[in-house]
């Protein structure tokens, strides 16, 4: 925890992330892939993290309200309003979605253009900018979880027969599994570049966060966290 007296990033966390995206002791995010690439970002920029733990929706509040600085692993097309380019950084992370289903059941691809009446796993809030045509045309119907690994043991228990979800996210559950247990990835539904978004408060060091989010790249110390999680 930051001291009073030294300079402070004050980072929203996604309530709903789990491993290996974030890792918590108690309701304290202490490791994970997004948790270590922020840490490093913000030693890039000799700041200290003060983390805040909310749902996504109250995280653009705050962040709209000054009181957080910057949120993570976003994309534009996620959220209901427009931001300024100013405000959002380069490349933060990929994010691959896919589509999974329960364990040991026979793998049917799907062609998204012939679906009609399909009940598909998906976590309450989020948006699946690819998914939006058939959701309002009534091809697919949403059927939402709280959290993602809400989402990922009622698929395991066959409770969902079809979800989506993110691969990192899917690849590590399954690890904790047996191999007859895990949930099968069948395919998938579209890879996005996320970035950080950042508040518009001054004082904010903005270029200079900015750069040490290309630095995460530029110096592989992102390739080399999510190799920590997935090795």
């Amino acid at each position: 925890m930051a001291h009073s007296n030294e300079p402070v990033l004050r980072v929203g966390l996604d309530a709903s992330w789990v491993a290996p995206h974030v890792i918590y002791q108690g309701e304290q995010p202490v490791a994970g892939v997004v948790y270590d690439a922020i840490e490093q970002i913000a030693k890039n920029v000799q700041l200290k993290v003060k983390w805040q733990v909310l749902p996504r929706k109250r995280l653009m509040q705050m962040l709209d309200q000054h009181q957080t600085d910057m949120v993570c692993h976003l994309h534009p097309k996620w959220l209901s309003r427009e931001y300024p380019p100013e405000r959002w950084s380069g490349l933060f992370m990929r994010q691959e979605s896919v589509f999974i289903q329960p364990p040991n059941r026979p793998v049917k691809p799907l062609v998204l253009a012939e679906v009609d009446h399909l009940v598909l796993g998906t976590i309450f809030g989020y948006q699946y900018p690819a998914l939006d045509d058939y959701f309002k045309h009534g091809n697919i119907q949403r059927l939402d979880s709280p959290r993602l690994d809400v989402l990922l043991k009622q698929t395991r228990n066959g409770k969902l027969p079809l979800s989506v979800a993110n691969r990192l996210s899917v690849e590590a559950f399954n690890r904790t599994l047996p191999v007859n247990q895990r949930l099968t990835i069948t395919q998938t539904l579209d890879t996005q570049e996320t970035l950080c978004l950042l508040a518009d408060k001054p004082g904010l060091p903005v270029a200079q966060i900015k750069q040490a989010i290309e630095q995460l790249h530029s110096s592989k110390q992102l390739e080399a966290i999510i190799d920590q999680y997935t090795r």
